[in-house]
């Protein structure tokens, strides 16, 4: 009788064939496992480029911010300075316009008001022919100190005699010089030294203190001032004290004023202190 023979199902090779496949998912695990965490660092260095890139936007975001504030608070205040000139010239527009309506409410008020203006206009200049006449005297033109030259016989204030042994003329070169009105004082503000110069009102500023310097008899001490929230001498060294008045002092006076851009403030408290510091005190004041 023959034995059959025993199979045995966990031989060596089918323990190999169990280990090689352990092996080969183990070794798979590891692939994966090793591009999972490579895959992950990319993702991770690109998360903090985009942060990065998010944090310059705040930064970025918050300096043109603060900048948008800056200019927000000056176009502000610009706002504010122009309303308070738009409702100034808002007032003075409607004055005109009331004086305007005033004035020419009839064709009939207009023409006598024309005629009553030829007539108060030929009477103002019989008077000035006659008080130019009797101002100056051939003896008293032959002693003046130093001449004027203006247009024609100009007066530049009808009737006035200087007089005095100390005389005091203030010159006020502030910015309200440039013009008469505040709209046109702000518009030659903006303008250059040389055109501010030229504007009417400081040009007959200027010709008036010329005029009044011609009119000093020999003799007199002298001093002129100018001011705007200061006050100083317009001959150069000699704040505070009386200047004997001679063609050479004056002239110098008359073109440093010439030289001078009206600006700043006015104070009348520093003209008025720069008074009190001369010793002894002025006999007459020219403003």
């Amino acid at each position: 009788m023959i034995r059959r023979r025993q199979v045995n199902v966990f031989s060596m090779s089918f323990l190999d064939a169990i280990c090689c496949g352990f092996g080969a998912i183990v070794l798979l695990f590891m692939i994966v496992n090793a591009n999972i965490k490579e895959r992950a660092d990319i993702a991770l260095e690109d998360l903090s480029a985009e942060v990065n890139r998010m944090e310059l936007k705040v930064l970025t975001g918050r300096k043109n911010l603060l900048q948008l504030r800056t200019e927000l608070a000056r176009l502000v205040e610009e706002w504010a300075a122009l309303r308070g000139v738009r409702e100034q010239l808002v007032t003075e527009i409607r004055n005109t316009e009331a004086e305007f309506m005033a004035v020419t409410q009839t064709d009939e008020q207009r023409r006598a008001a024309i005629e009553q203006l030829r007539r108060e206009l030929a009477e103002l200049e019989a008077e000035t022919q006659r008080l130019t006449a009797e101002s100056i005297t051939p003896e008293e033109a032959g002693t003046r100190i130093r001449g004027f030259t203006g247009e024609g016989n100009r007066q530049y204030l009808t009737g006035l005699r200087m007089g005095g042994e100390r005389v005091v003329i203030l010159v006020d070169v502030s910015t309200s010089m440039l013009d008469r009105t505040i709209v046109n004082v702000l518009r030659r503000r903006n303008m250059s030294p040389e055109q501010q110069r030229k504007a009417p009102k400081w040009v007959q500023v200027v010709n008036t203190v010329d005029w009044l310097t011609a009119q000093i008899p020999p003799g007199t001490q002298v001093q002129i001032i100018a001011f705007t929230d200061r006050a100083w001498s317009l001959v150069e060294g000699t704040d505070d004290q009386w200047l004997a008045a001679d063609s050479a002092t004056l002239q110098a006076a008359v073109e440093e004023l010439r030289s001078l851009t009206p600006g700043g403030p006015t104070s009348l408290h520093a003209a008025f202190n720069a008074l009190r510091r001369l010793k002894p005190e002025p006999d007459n004041v020219y403003l």
